[in-house]
Protein backbone atom coordinates (compact mmCIF):
# COMPACT_ATOMS: atom_id res chain seq x y z
CA UNK A 1 0.00 0.00 0.00
CA UNK A 2 2.75 2.47 0.97
CA UNK A 3 4.77 1.62 -2.13
CA UNK A 4 1.70 2.20 -4.35
CA UNK A 5 1.13 5.59 -2.75
CA UNK A 6 4.82 6.48 -3.08
CA UNK A 7 4.77 5.42 -6.74
CA UNK A 8 1.65 7.51 -7.42
CA UNK A 9 3.16 10.59 -5.74
CA UNK A 10 6.40 10.10 -7.66
CA UNK A 11 4.53 9.87 -10.98
CA UNK A 12 2.49 12.99 -10.18
CA UNK A 13 5.59 14.97 -9.22
CA UNK A 14 7.35 13.81 -12.38
CA UNK A 15 4.32 14.79 -14.48
CA UNK A 16 4.19 18.28 -12.93
CA UNK A 17 7.91 18.85 -13.53
CA UNK A 18 7.61 17.57 -17.10
CA UNK A 19 4.72 19.93 -17.78
CA UNK A 20 6.55 22.86 -16.17
CA UNK A 21 9.73 22.37 -18.20
CA UNK A 22 7.89 21.73 -21.47
CA UNK A 23 5.86 24.95 -21.10
CA UNK A 24 9.01 26.92 -20.35
CA UNK A 25 10.68 25.57 -23.47
CA UNK A 26 7.69 26.37 -25.66
CA UNK A 27 7.41 29.95 -24.41
CA UNK A 28 11.13 30.69 -24.78
CA UNK A 29 11.61 32.31 -28.17
CA UNK A 30 14.91 33.15 -29.81
CA UNK A 31 15.77 36.74 -30.55
CA UNK A 32 14.54 37.87 -33.93
CA UNK A 33 17.69 39.77 -34.85
CA UNK A 34 21.02 38.63 -36.17
CA UNK A 35 23.57 38.09 -33.43
CA UNK A 36 26.34 36.49 -35.45
CA UNK A 37 28.90 38.10 -33.12
CA UNK A 38 27.23 36.47 -30.07
CA UNK A 39 26.98 39.82 -28.27
CA UNK A 40 23.89 38.69 -26.38
CA UNK A 41 25.84 35.97 -24.61
CA UNK A 42 26.95 38.76 -22.24
CA UNK A 43 24.68 41.74 -22.97
CA UNK A 44 21.48 39.86 -22.11
CA UNK A 45 22.25 40.20 -18.39
CA UNK A 46 20.66 43.29 -16.76
CA UNK A 47 23.60 43.84 -14.42
CA UNK A 48 26.35 43.90 -17.05
CA UNK A 49 28.27 47.15 -16.92
CA UNK A 50 31.32 48.90 -15.57
CA UNK A 51 32.30 52.03 -13.68
CA UNK A 52 33.69 54.85 -15.80
CA UNK A 53 36.51 57.21 -14.85
CA UNK A 54 34.05 59.45 -12.96
CA UNK A 55 32.82 56.52 -10.88
CA UNK A 56 29.43 56.30 -12.62
CA UNK A 57 28.12 52.86 -13.45
CA UNK A 58 27.45 52.40 -17.15
CA UNK A 59 24.97 49.64 -17.94
CA UNK A 60 25.46 47.68 -21.17
CA UNK A 61 22.34 45.52 -20.98
CA UNK A 62 20.36 44.98 -24.18
CA UNK A 63 16.78 43.71 -24.10
CA UNK A 64 16.73 41.36 -27.09
CA UNK A 65 13.00 41.64 -27.75
CA UNK A 66 13.06 45.44 -27.58
CA UNK A 67 16.07 45.59 -29.88
CA UNK A 68 14.53 43.15 -32.37
CA UNK A 69 11.40 45.31 -32.64
CA UNK A 70 13.33 48.60 -32.91
CA UNK A 71 14.24 50.41 -36.12
CA UNK A 72 17.77 49.02 -35.75
CA UNK A 73 16.63 45.43 -35.14
CA UNK A 74 17.80 44.19 -38.53
CA UNK A 75 21.36 45.41 -38.00
CA UNK A 76 24.29 43.50 -36.55
CA UNK A 77 25.79 45.08 -33.45
CA UNK A 78 29.13 45.63 -35.22
CA UNK A 79 27.43 47.55 -38.02
CA UNK A 80 27.58 50.50 -35.59
CA UNK A 81 29.84 49.43 -32.72
CA UNK A 82 33.40 49.25 -34.05
CA UNK A 83 36.63 48.10 -32.45
CA UNK A 84 35.12 45.66 -29.98
CA UNK A 85 37.18 42.64 -31.05
CA UNK A 86 38.49 41.82 -27.55
CA UNK A 87 36.50 40.68 -24.55
CA UNK A 88 36.27 42.45 -22.22
CA UNK A 89 35.99 45.48 -24.50
CA UNK A 90 38.65 48.08 -23.73
CA UNK A 91 38.23 50.46 -26.66
CA UNK A 92 34.83 51.88 -25.69
CA UNK A 93 33.64 54.72 -27.89
CA UNK A 94 30.26 56.31 -28.39
CA UNK A 95 28.63 55.40 -31.67
CA UNK A 96 28.70 58.27 -34.17
CA UNK A 97 25.52 57.73 -36.16
CA UNK A 98 26.26 60.64 -38.50
CA UNK A 99 29.20 58.83 -40.08
CA UNK A 100 27.33 56.09 -41.92
CA UNK A 101 23.56 56.06 -41.39
CA UNK A 102 22.13 59.29 -40.04
CA UNK A 103 23.57 61.62 -42.63
CA UNK A 104 22.18 65.07 -43.13
CA UNK A 105 19.76 65.35 -46.01
CA UNK A 106 21.78 67.42 -48.43
CA UNK A 107 18.73 68.98 -50.07
CA UNK A 108 17.12 70.17 -46.81
CA UNK A 109 20.17 70.28 -44.51
CA UNK A 110 18.07 68.40 -41.93
CA UNK A 111 19.29 65.39 -40.00
CA UNK A 112 18.01 61.98 -40.99
CA UNK A 113 15.01 60.70 -39.07
CA UNK A 114 13.19 57.37 -38.95
CA UNK A 115 9.86 59.21 -38.66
Amino acid sequence: MKSDLFELIFILVLAVFSLFFSLDTVSAQPYEFRDSENCMLCHRYPTIGRFDEAGEKKIFYIDGKDYASSVHGKLNCTDCHRGLNRIPHFDLRKVDCSVKCHLHNLSTKKAFSHM
